[in-house]
């Protein structure tokens, strides 16, 4: 895959969510396309923001992804989930 243009999710407010939603982009990145691609969007993030990512996909490996998006979500509603542009 080329240079590609990845969402990453800055909209979303909440930062679990947020951290979640990159964890599973990265690795569908990495099922569908390989090592190369997913490193290549791990690399569009500072240190920091990596480090979220590596604590959520450790969270993801011990509890699974749907009790993980459980947690994420938990007493969220749409609004808060997602930015607006007001």
């Amino acid at each position: 895959m080329t240079k590609a243009n990845f969402n990453t999710f800055e909209t979303v407010n909440h930062t679990p969510l947020r951290v979640f939603n990159r964890v599973v982009l990265m690795s569908n990145l990495l099922d569908d396309f390989g090592k190369e691609t997913s490193a290549q969007y791990a690399g569009m993030f500072s240190e920091e923001e990596r480090q979220q990512m590596f604590v959520m996909q450790t969270y993801i490996k011990q509890k699974g992804v749907e009790e993980a998006r459980k947690a994420v979500t938990r007493n969220l509603s749409l609004a808060e989930e997602v930015g607006t542009d007001e």
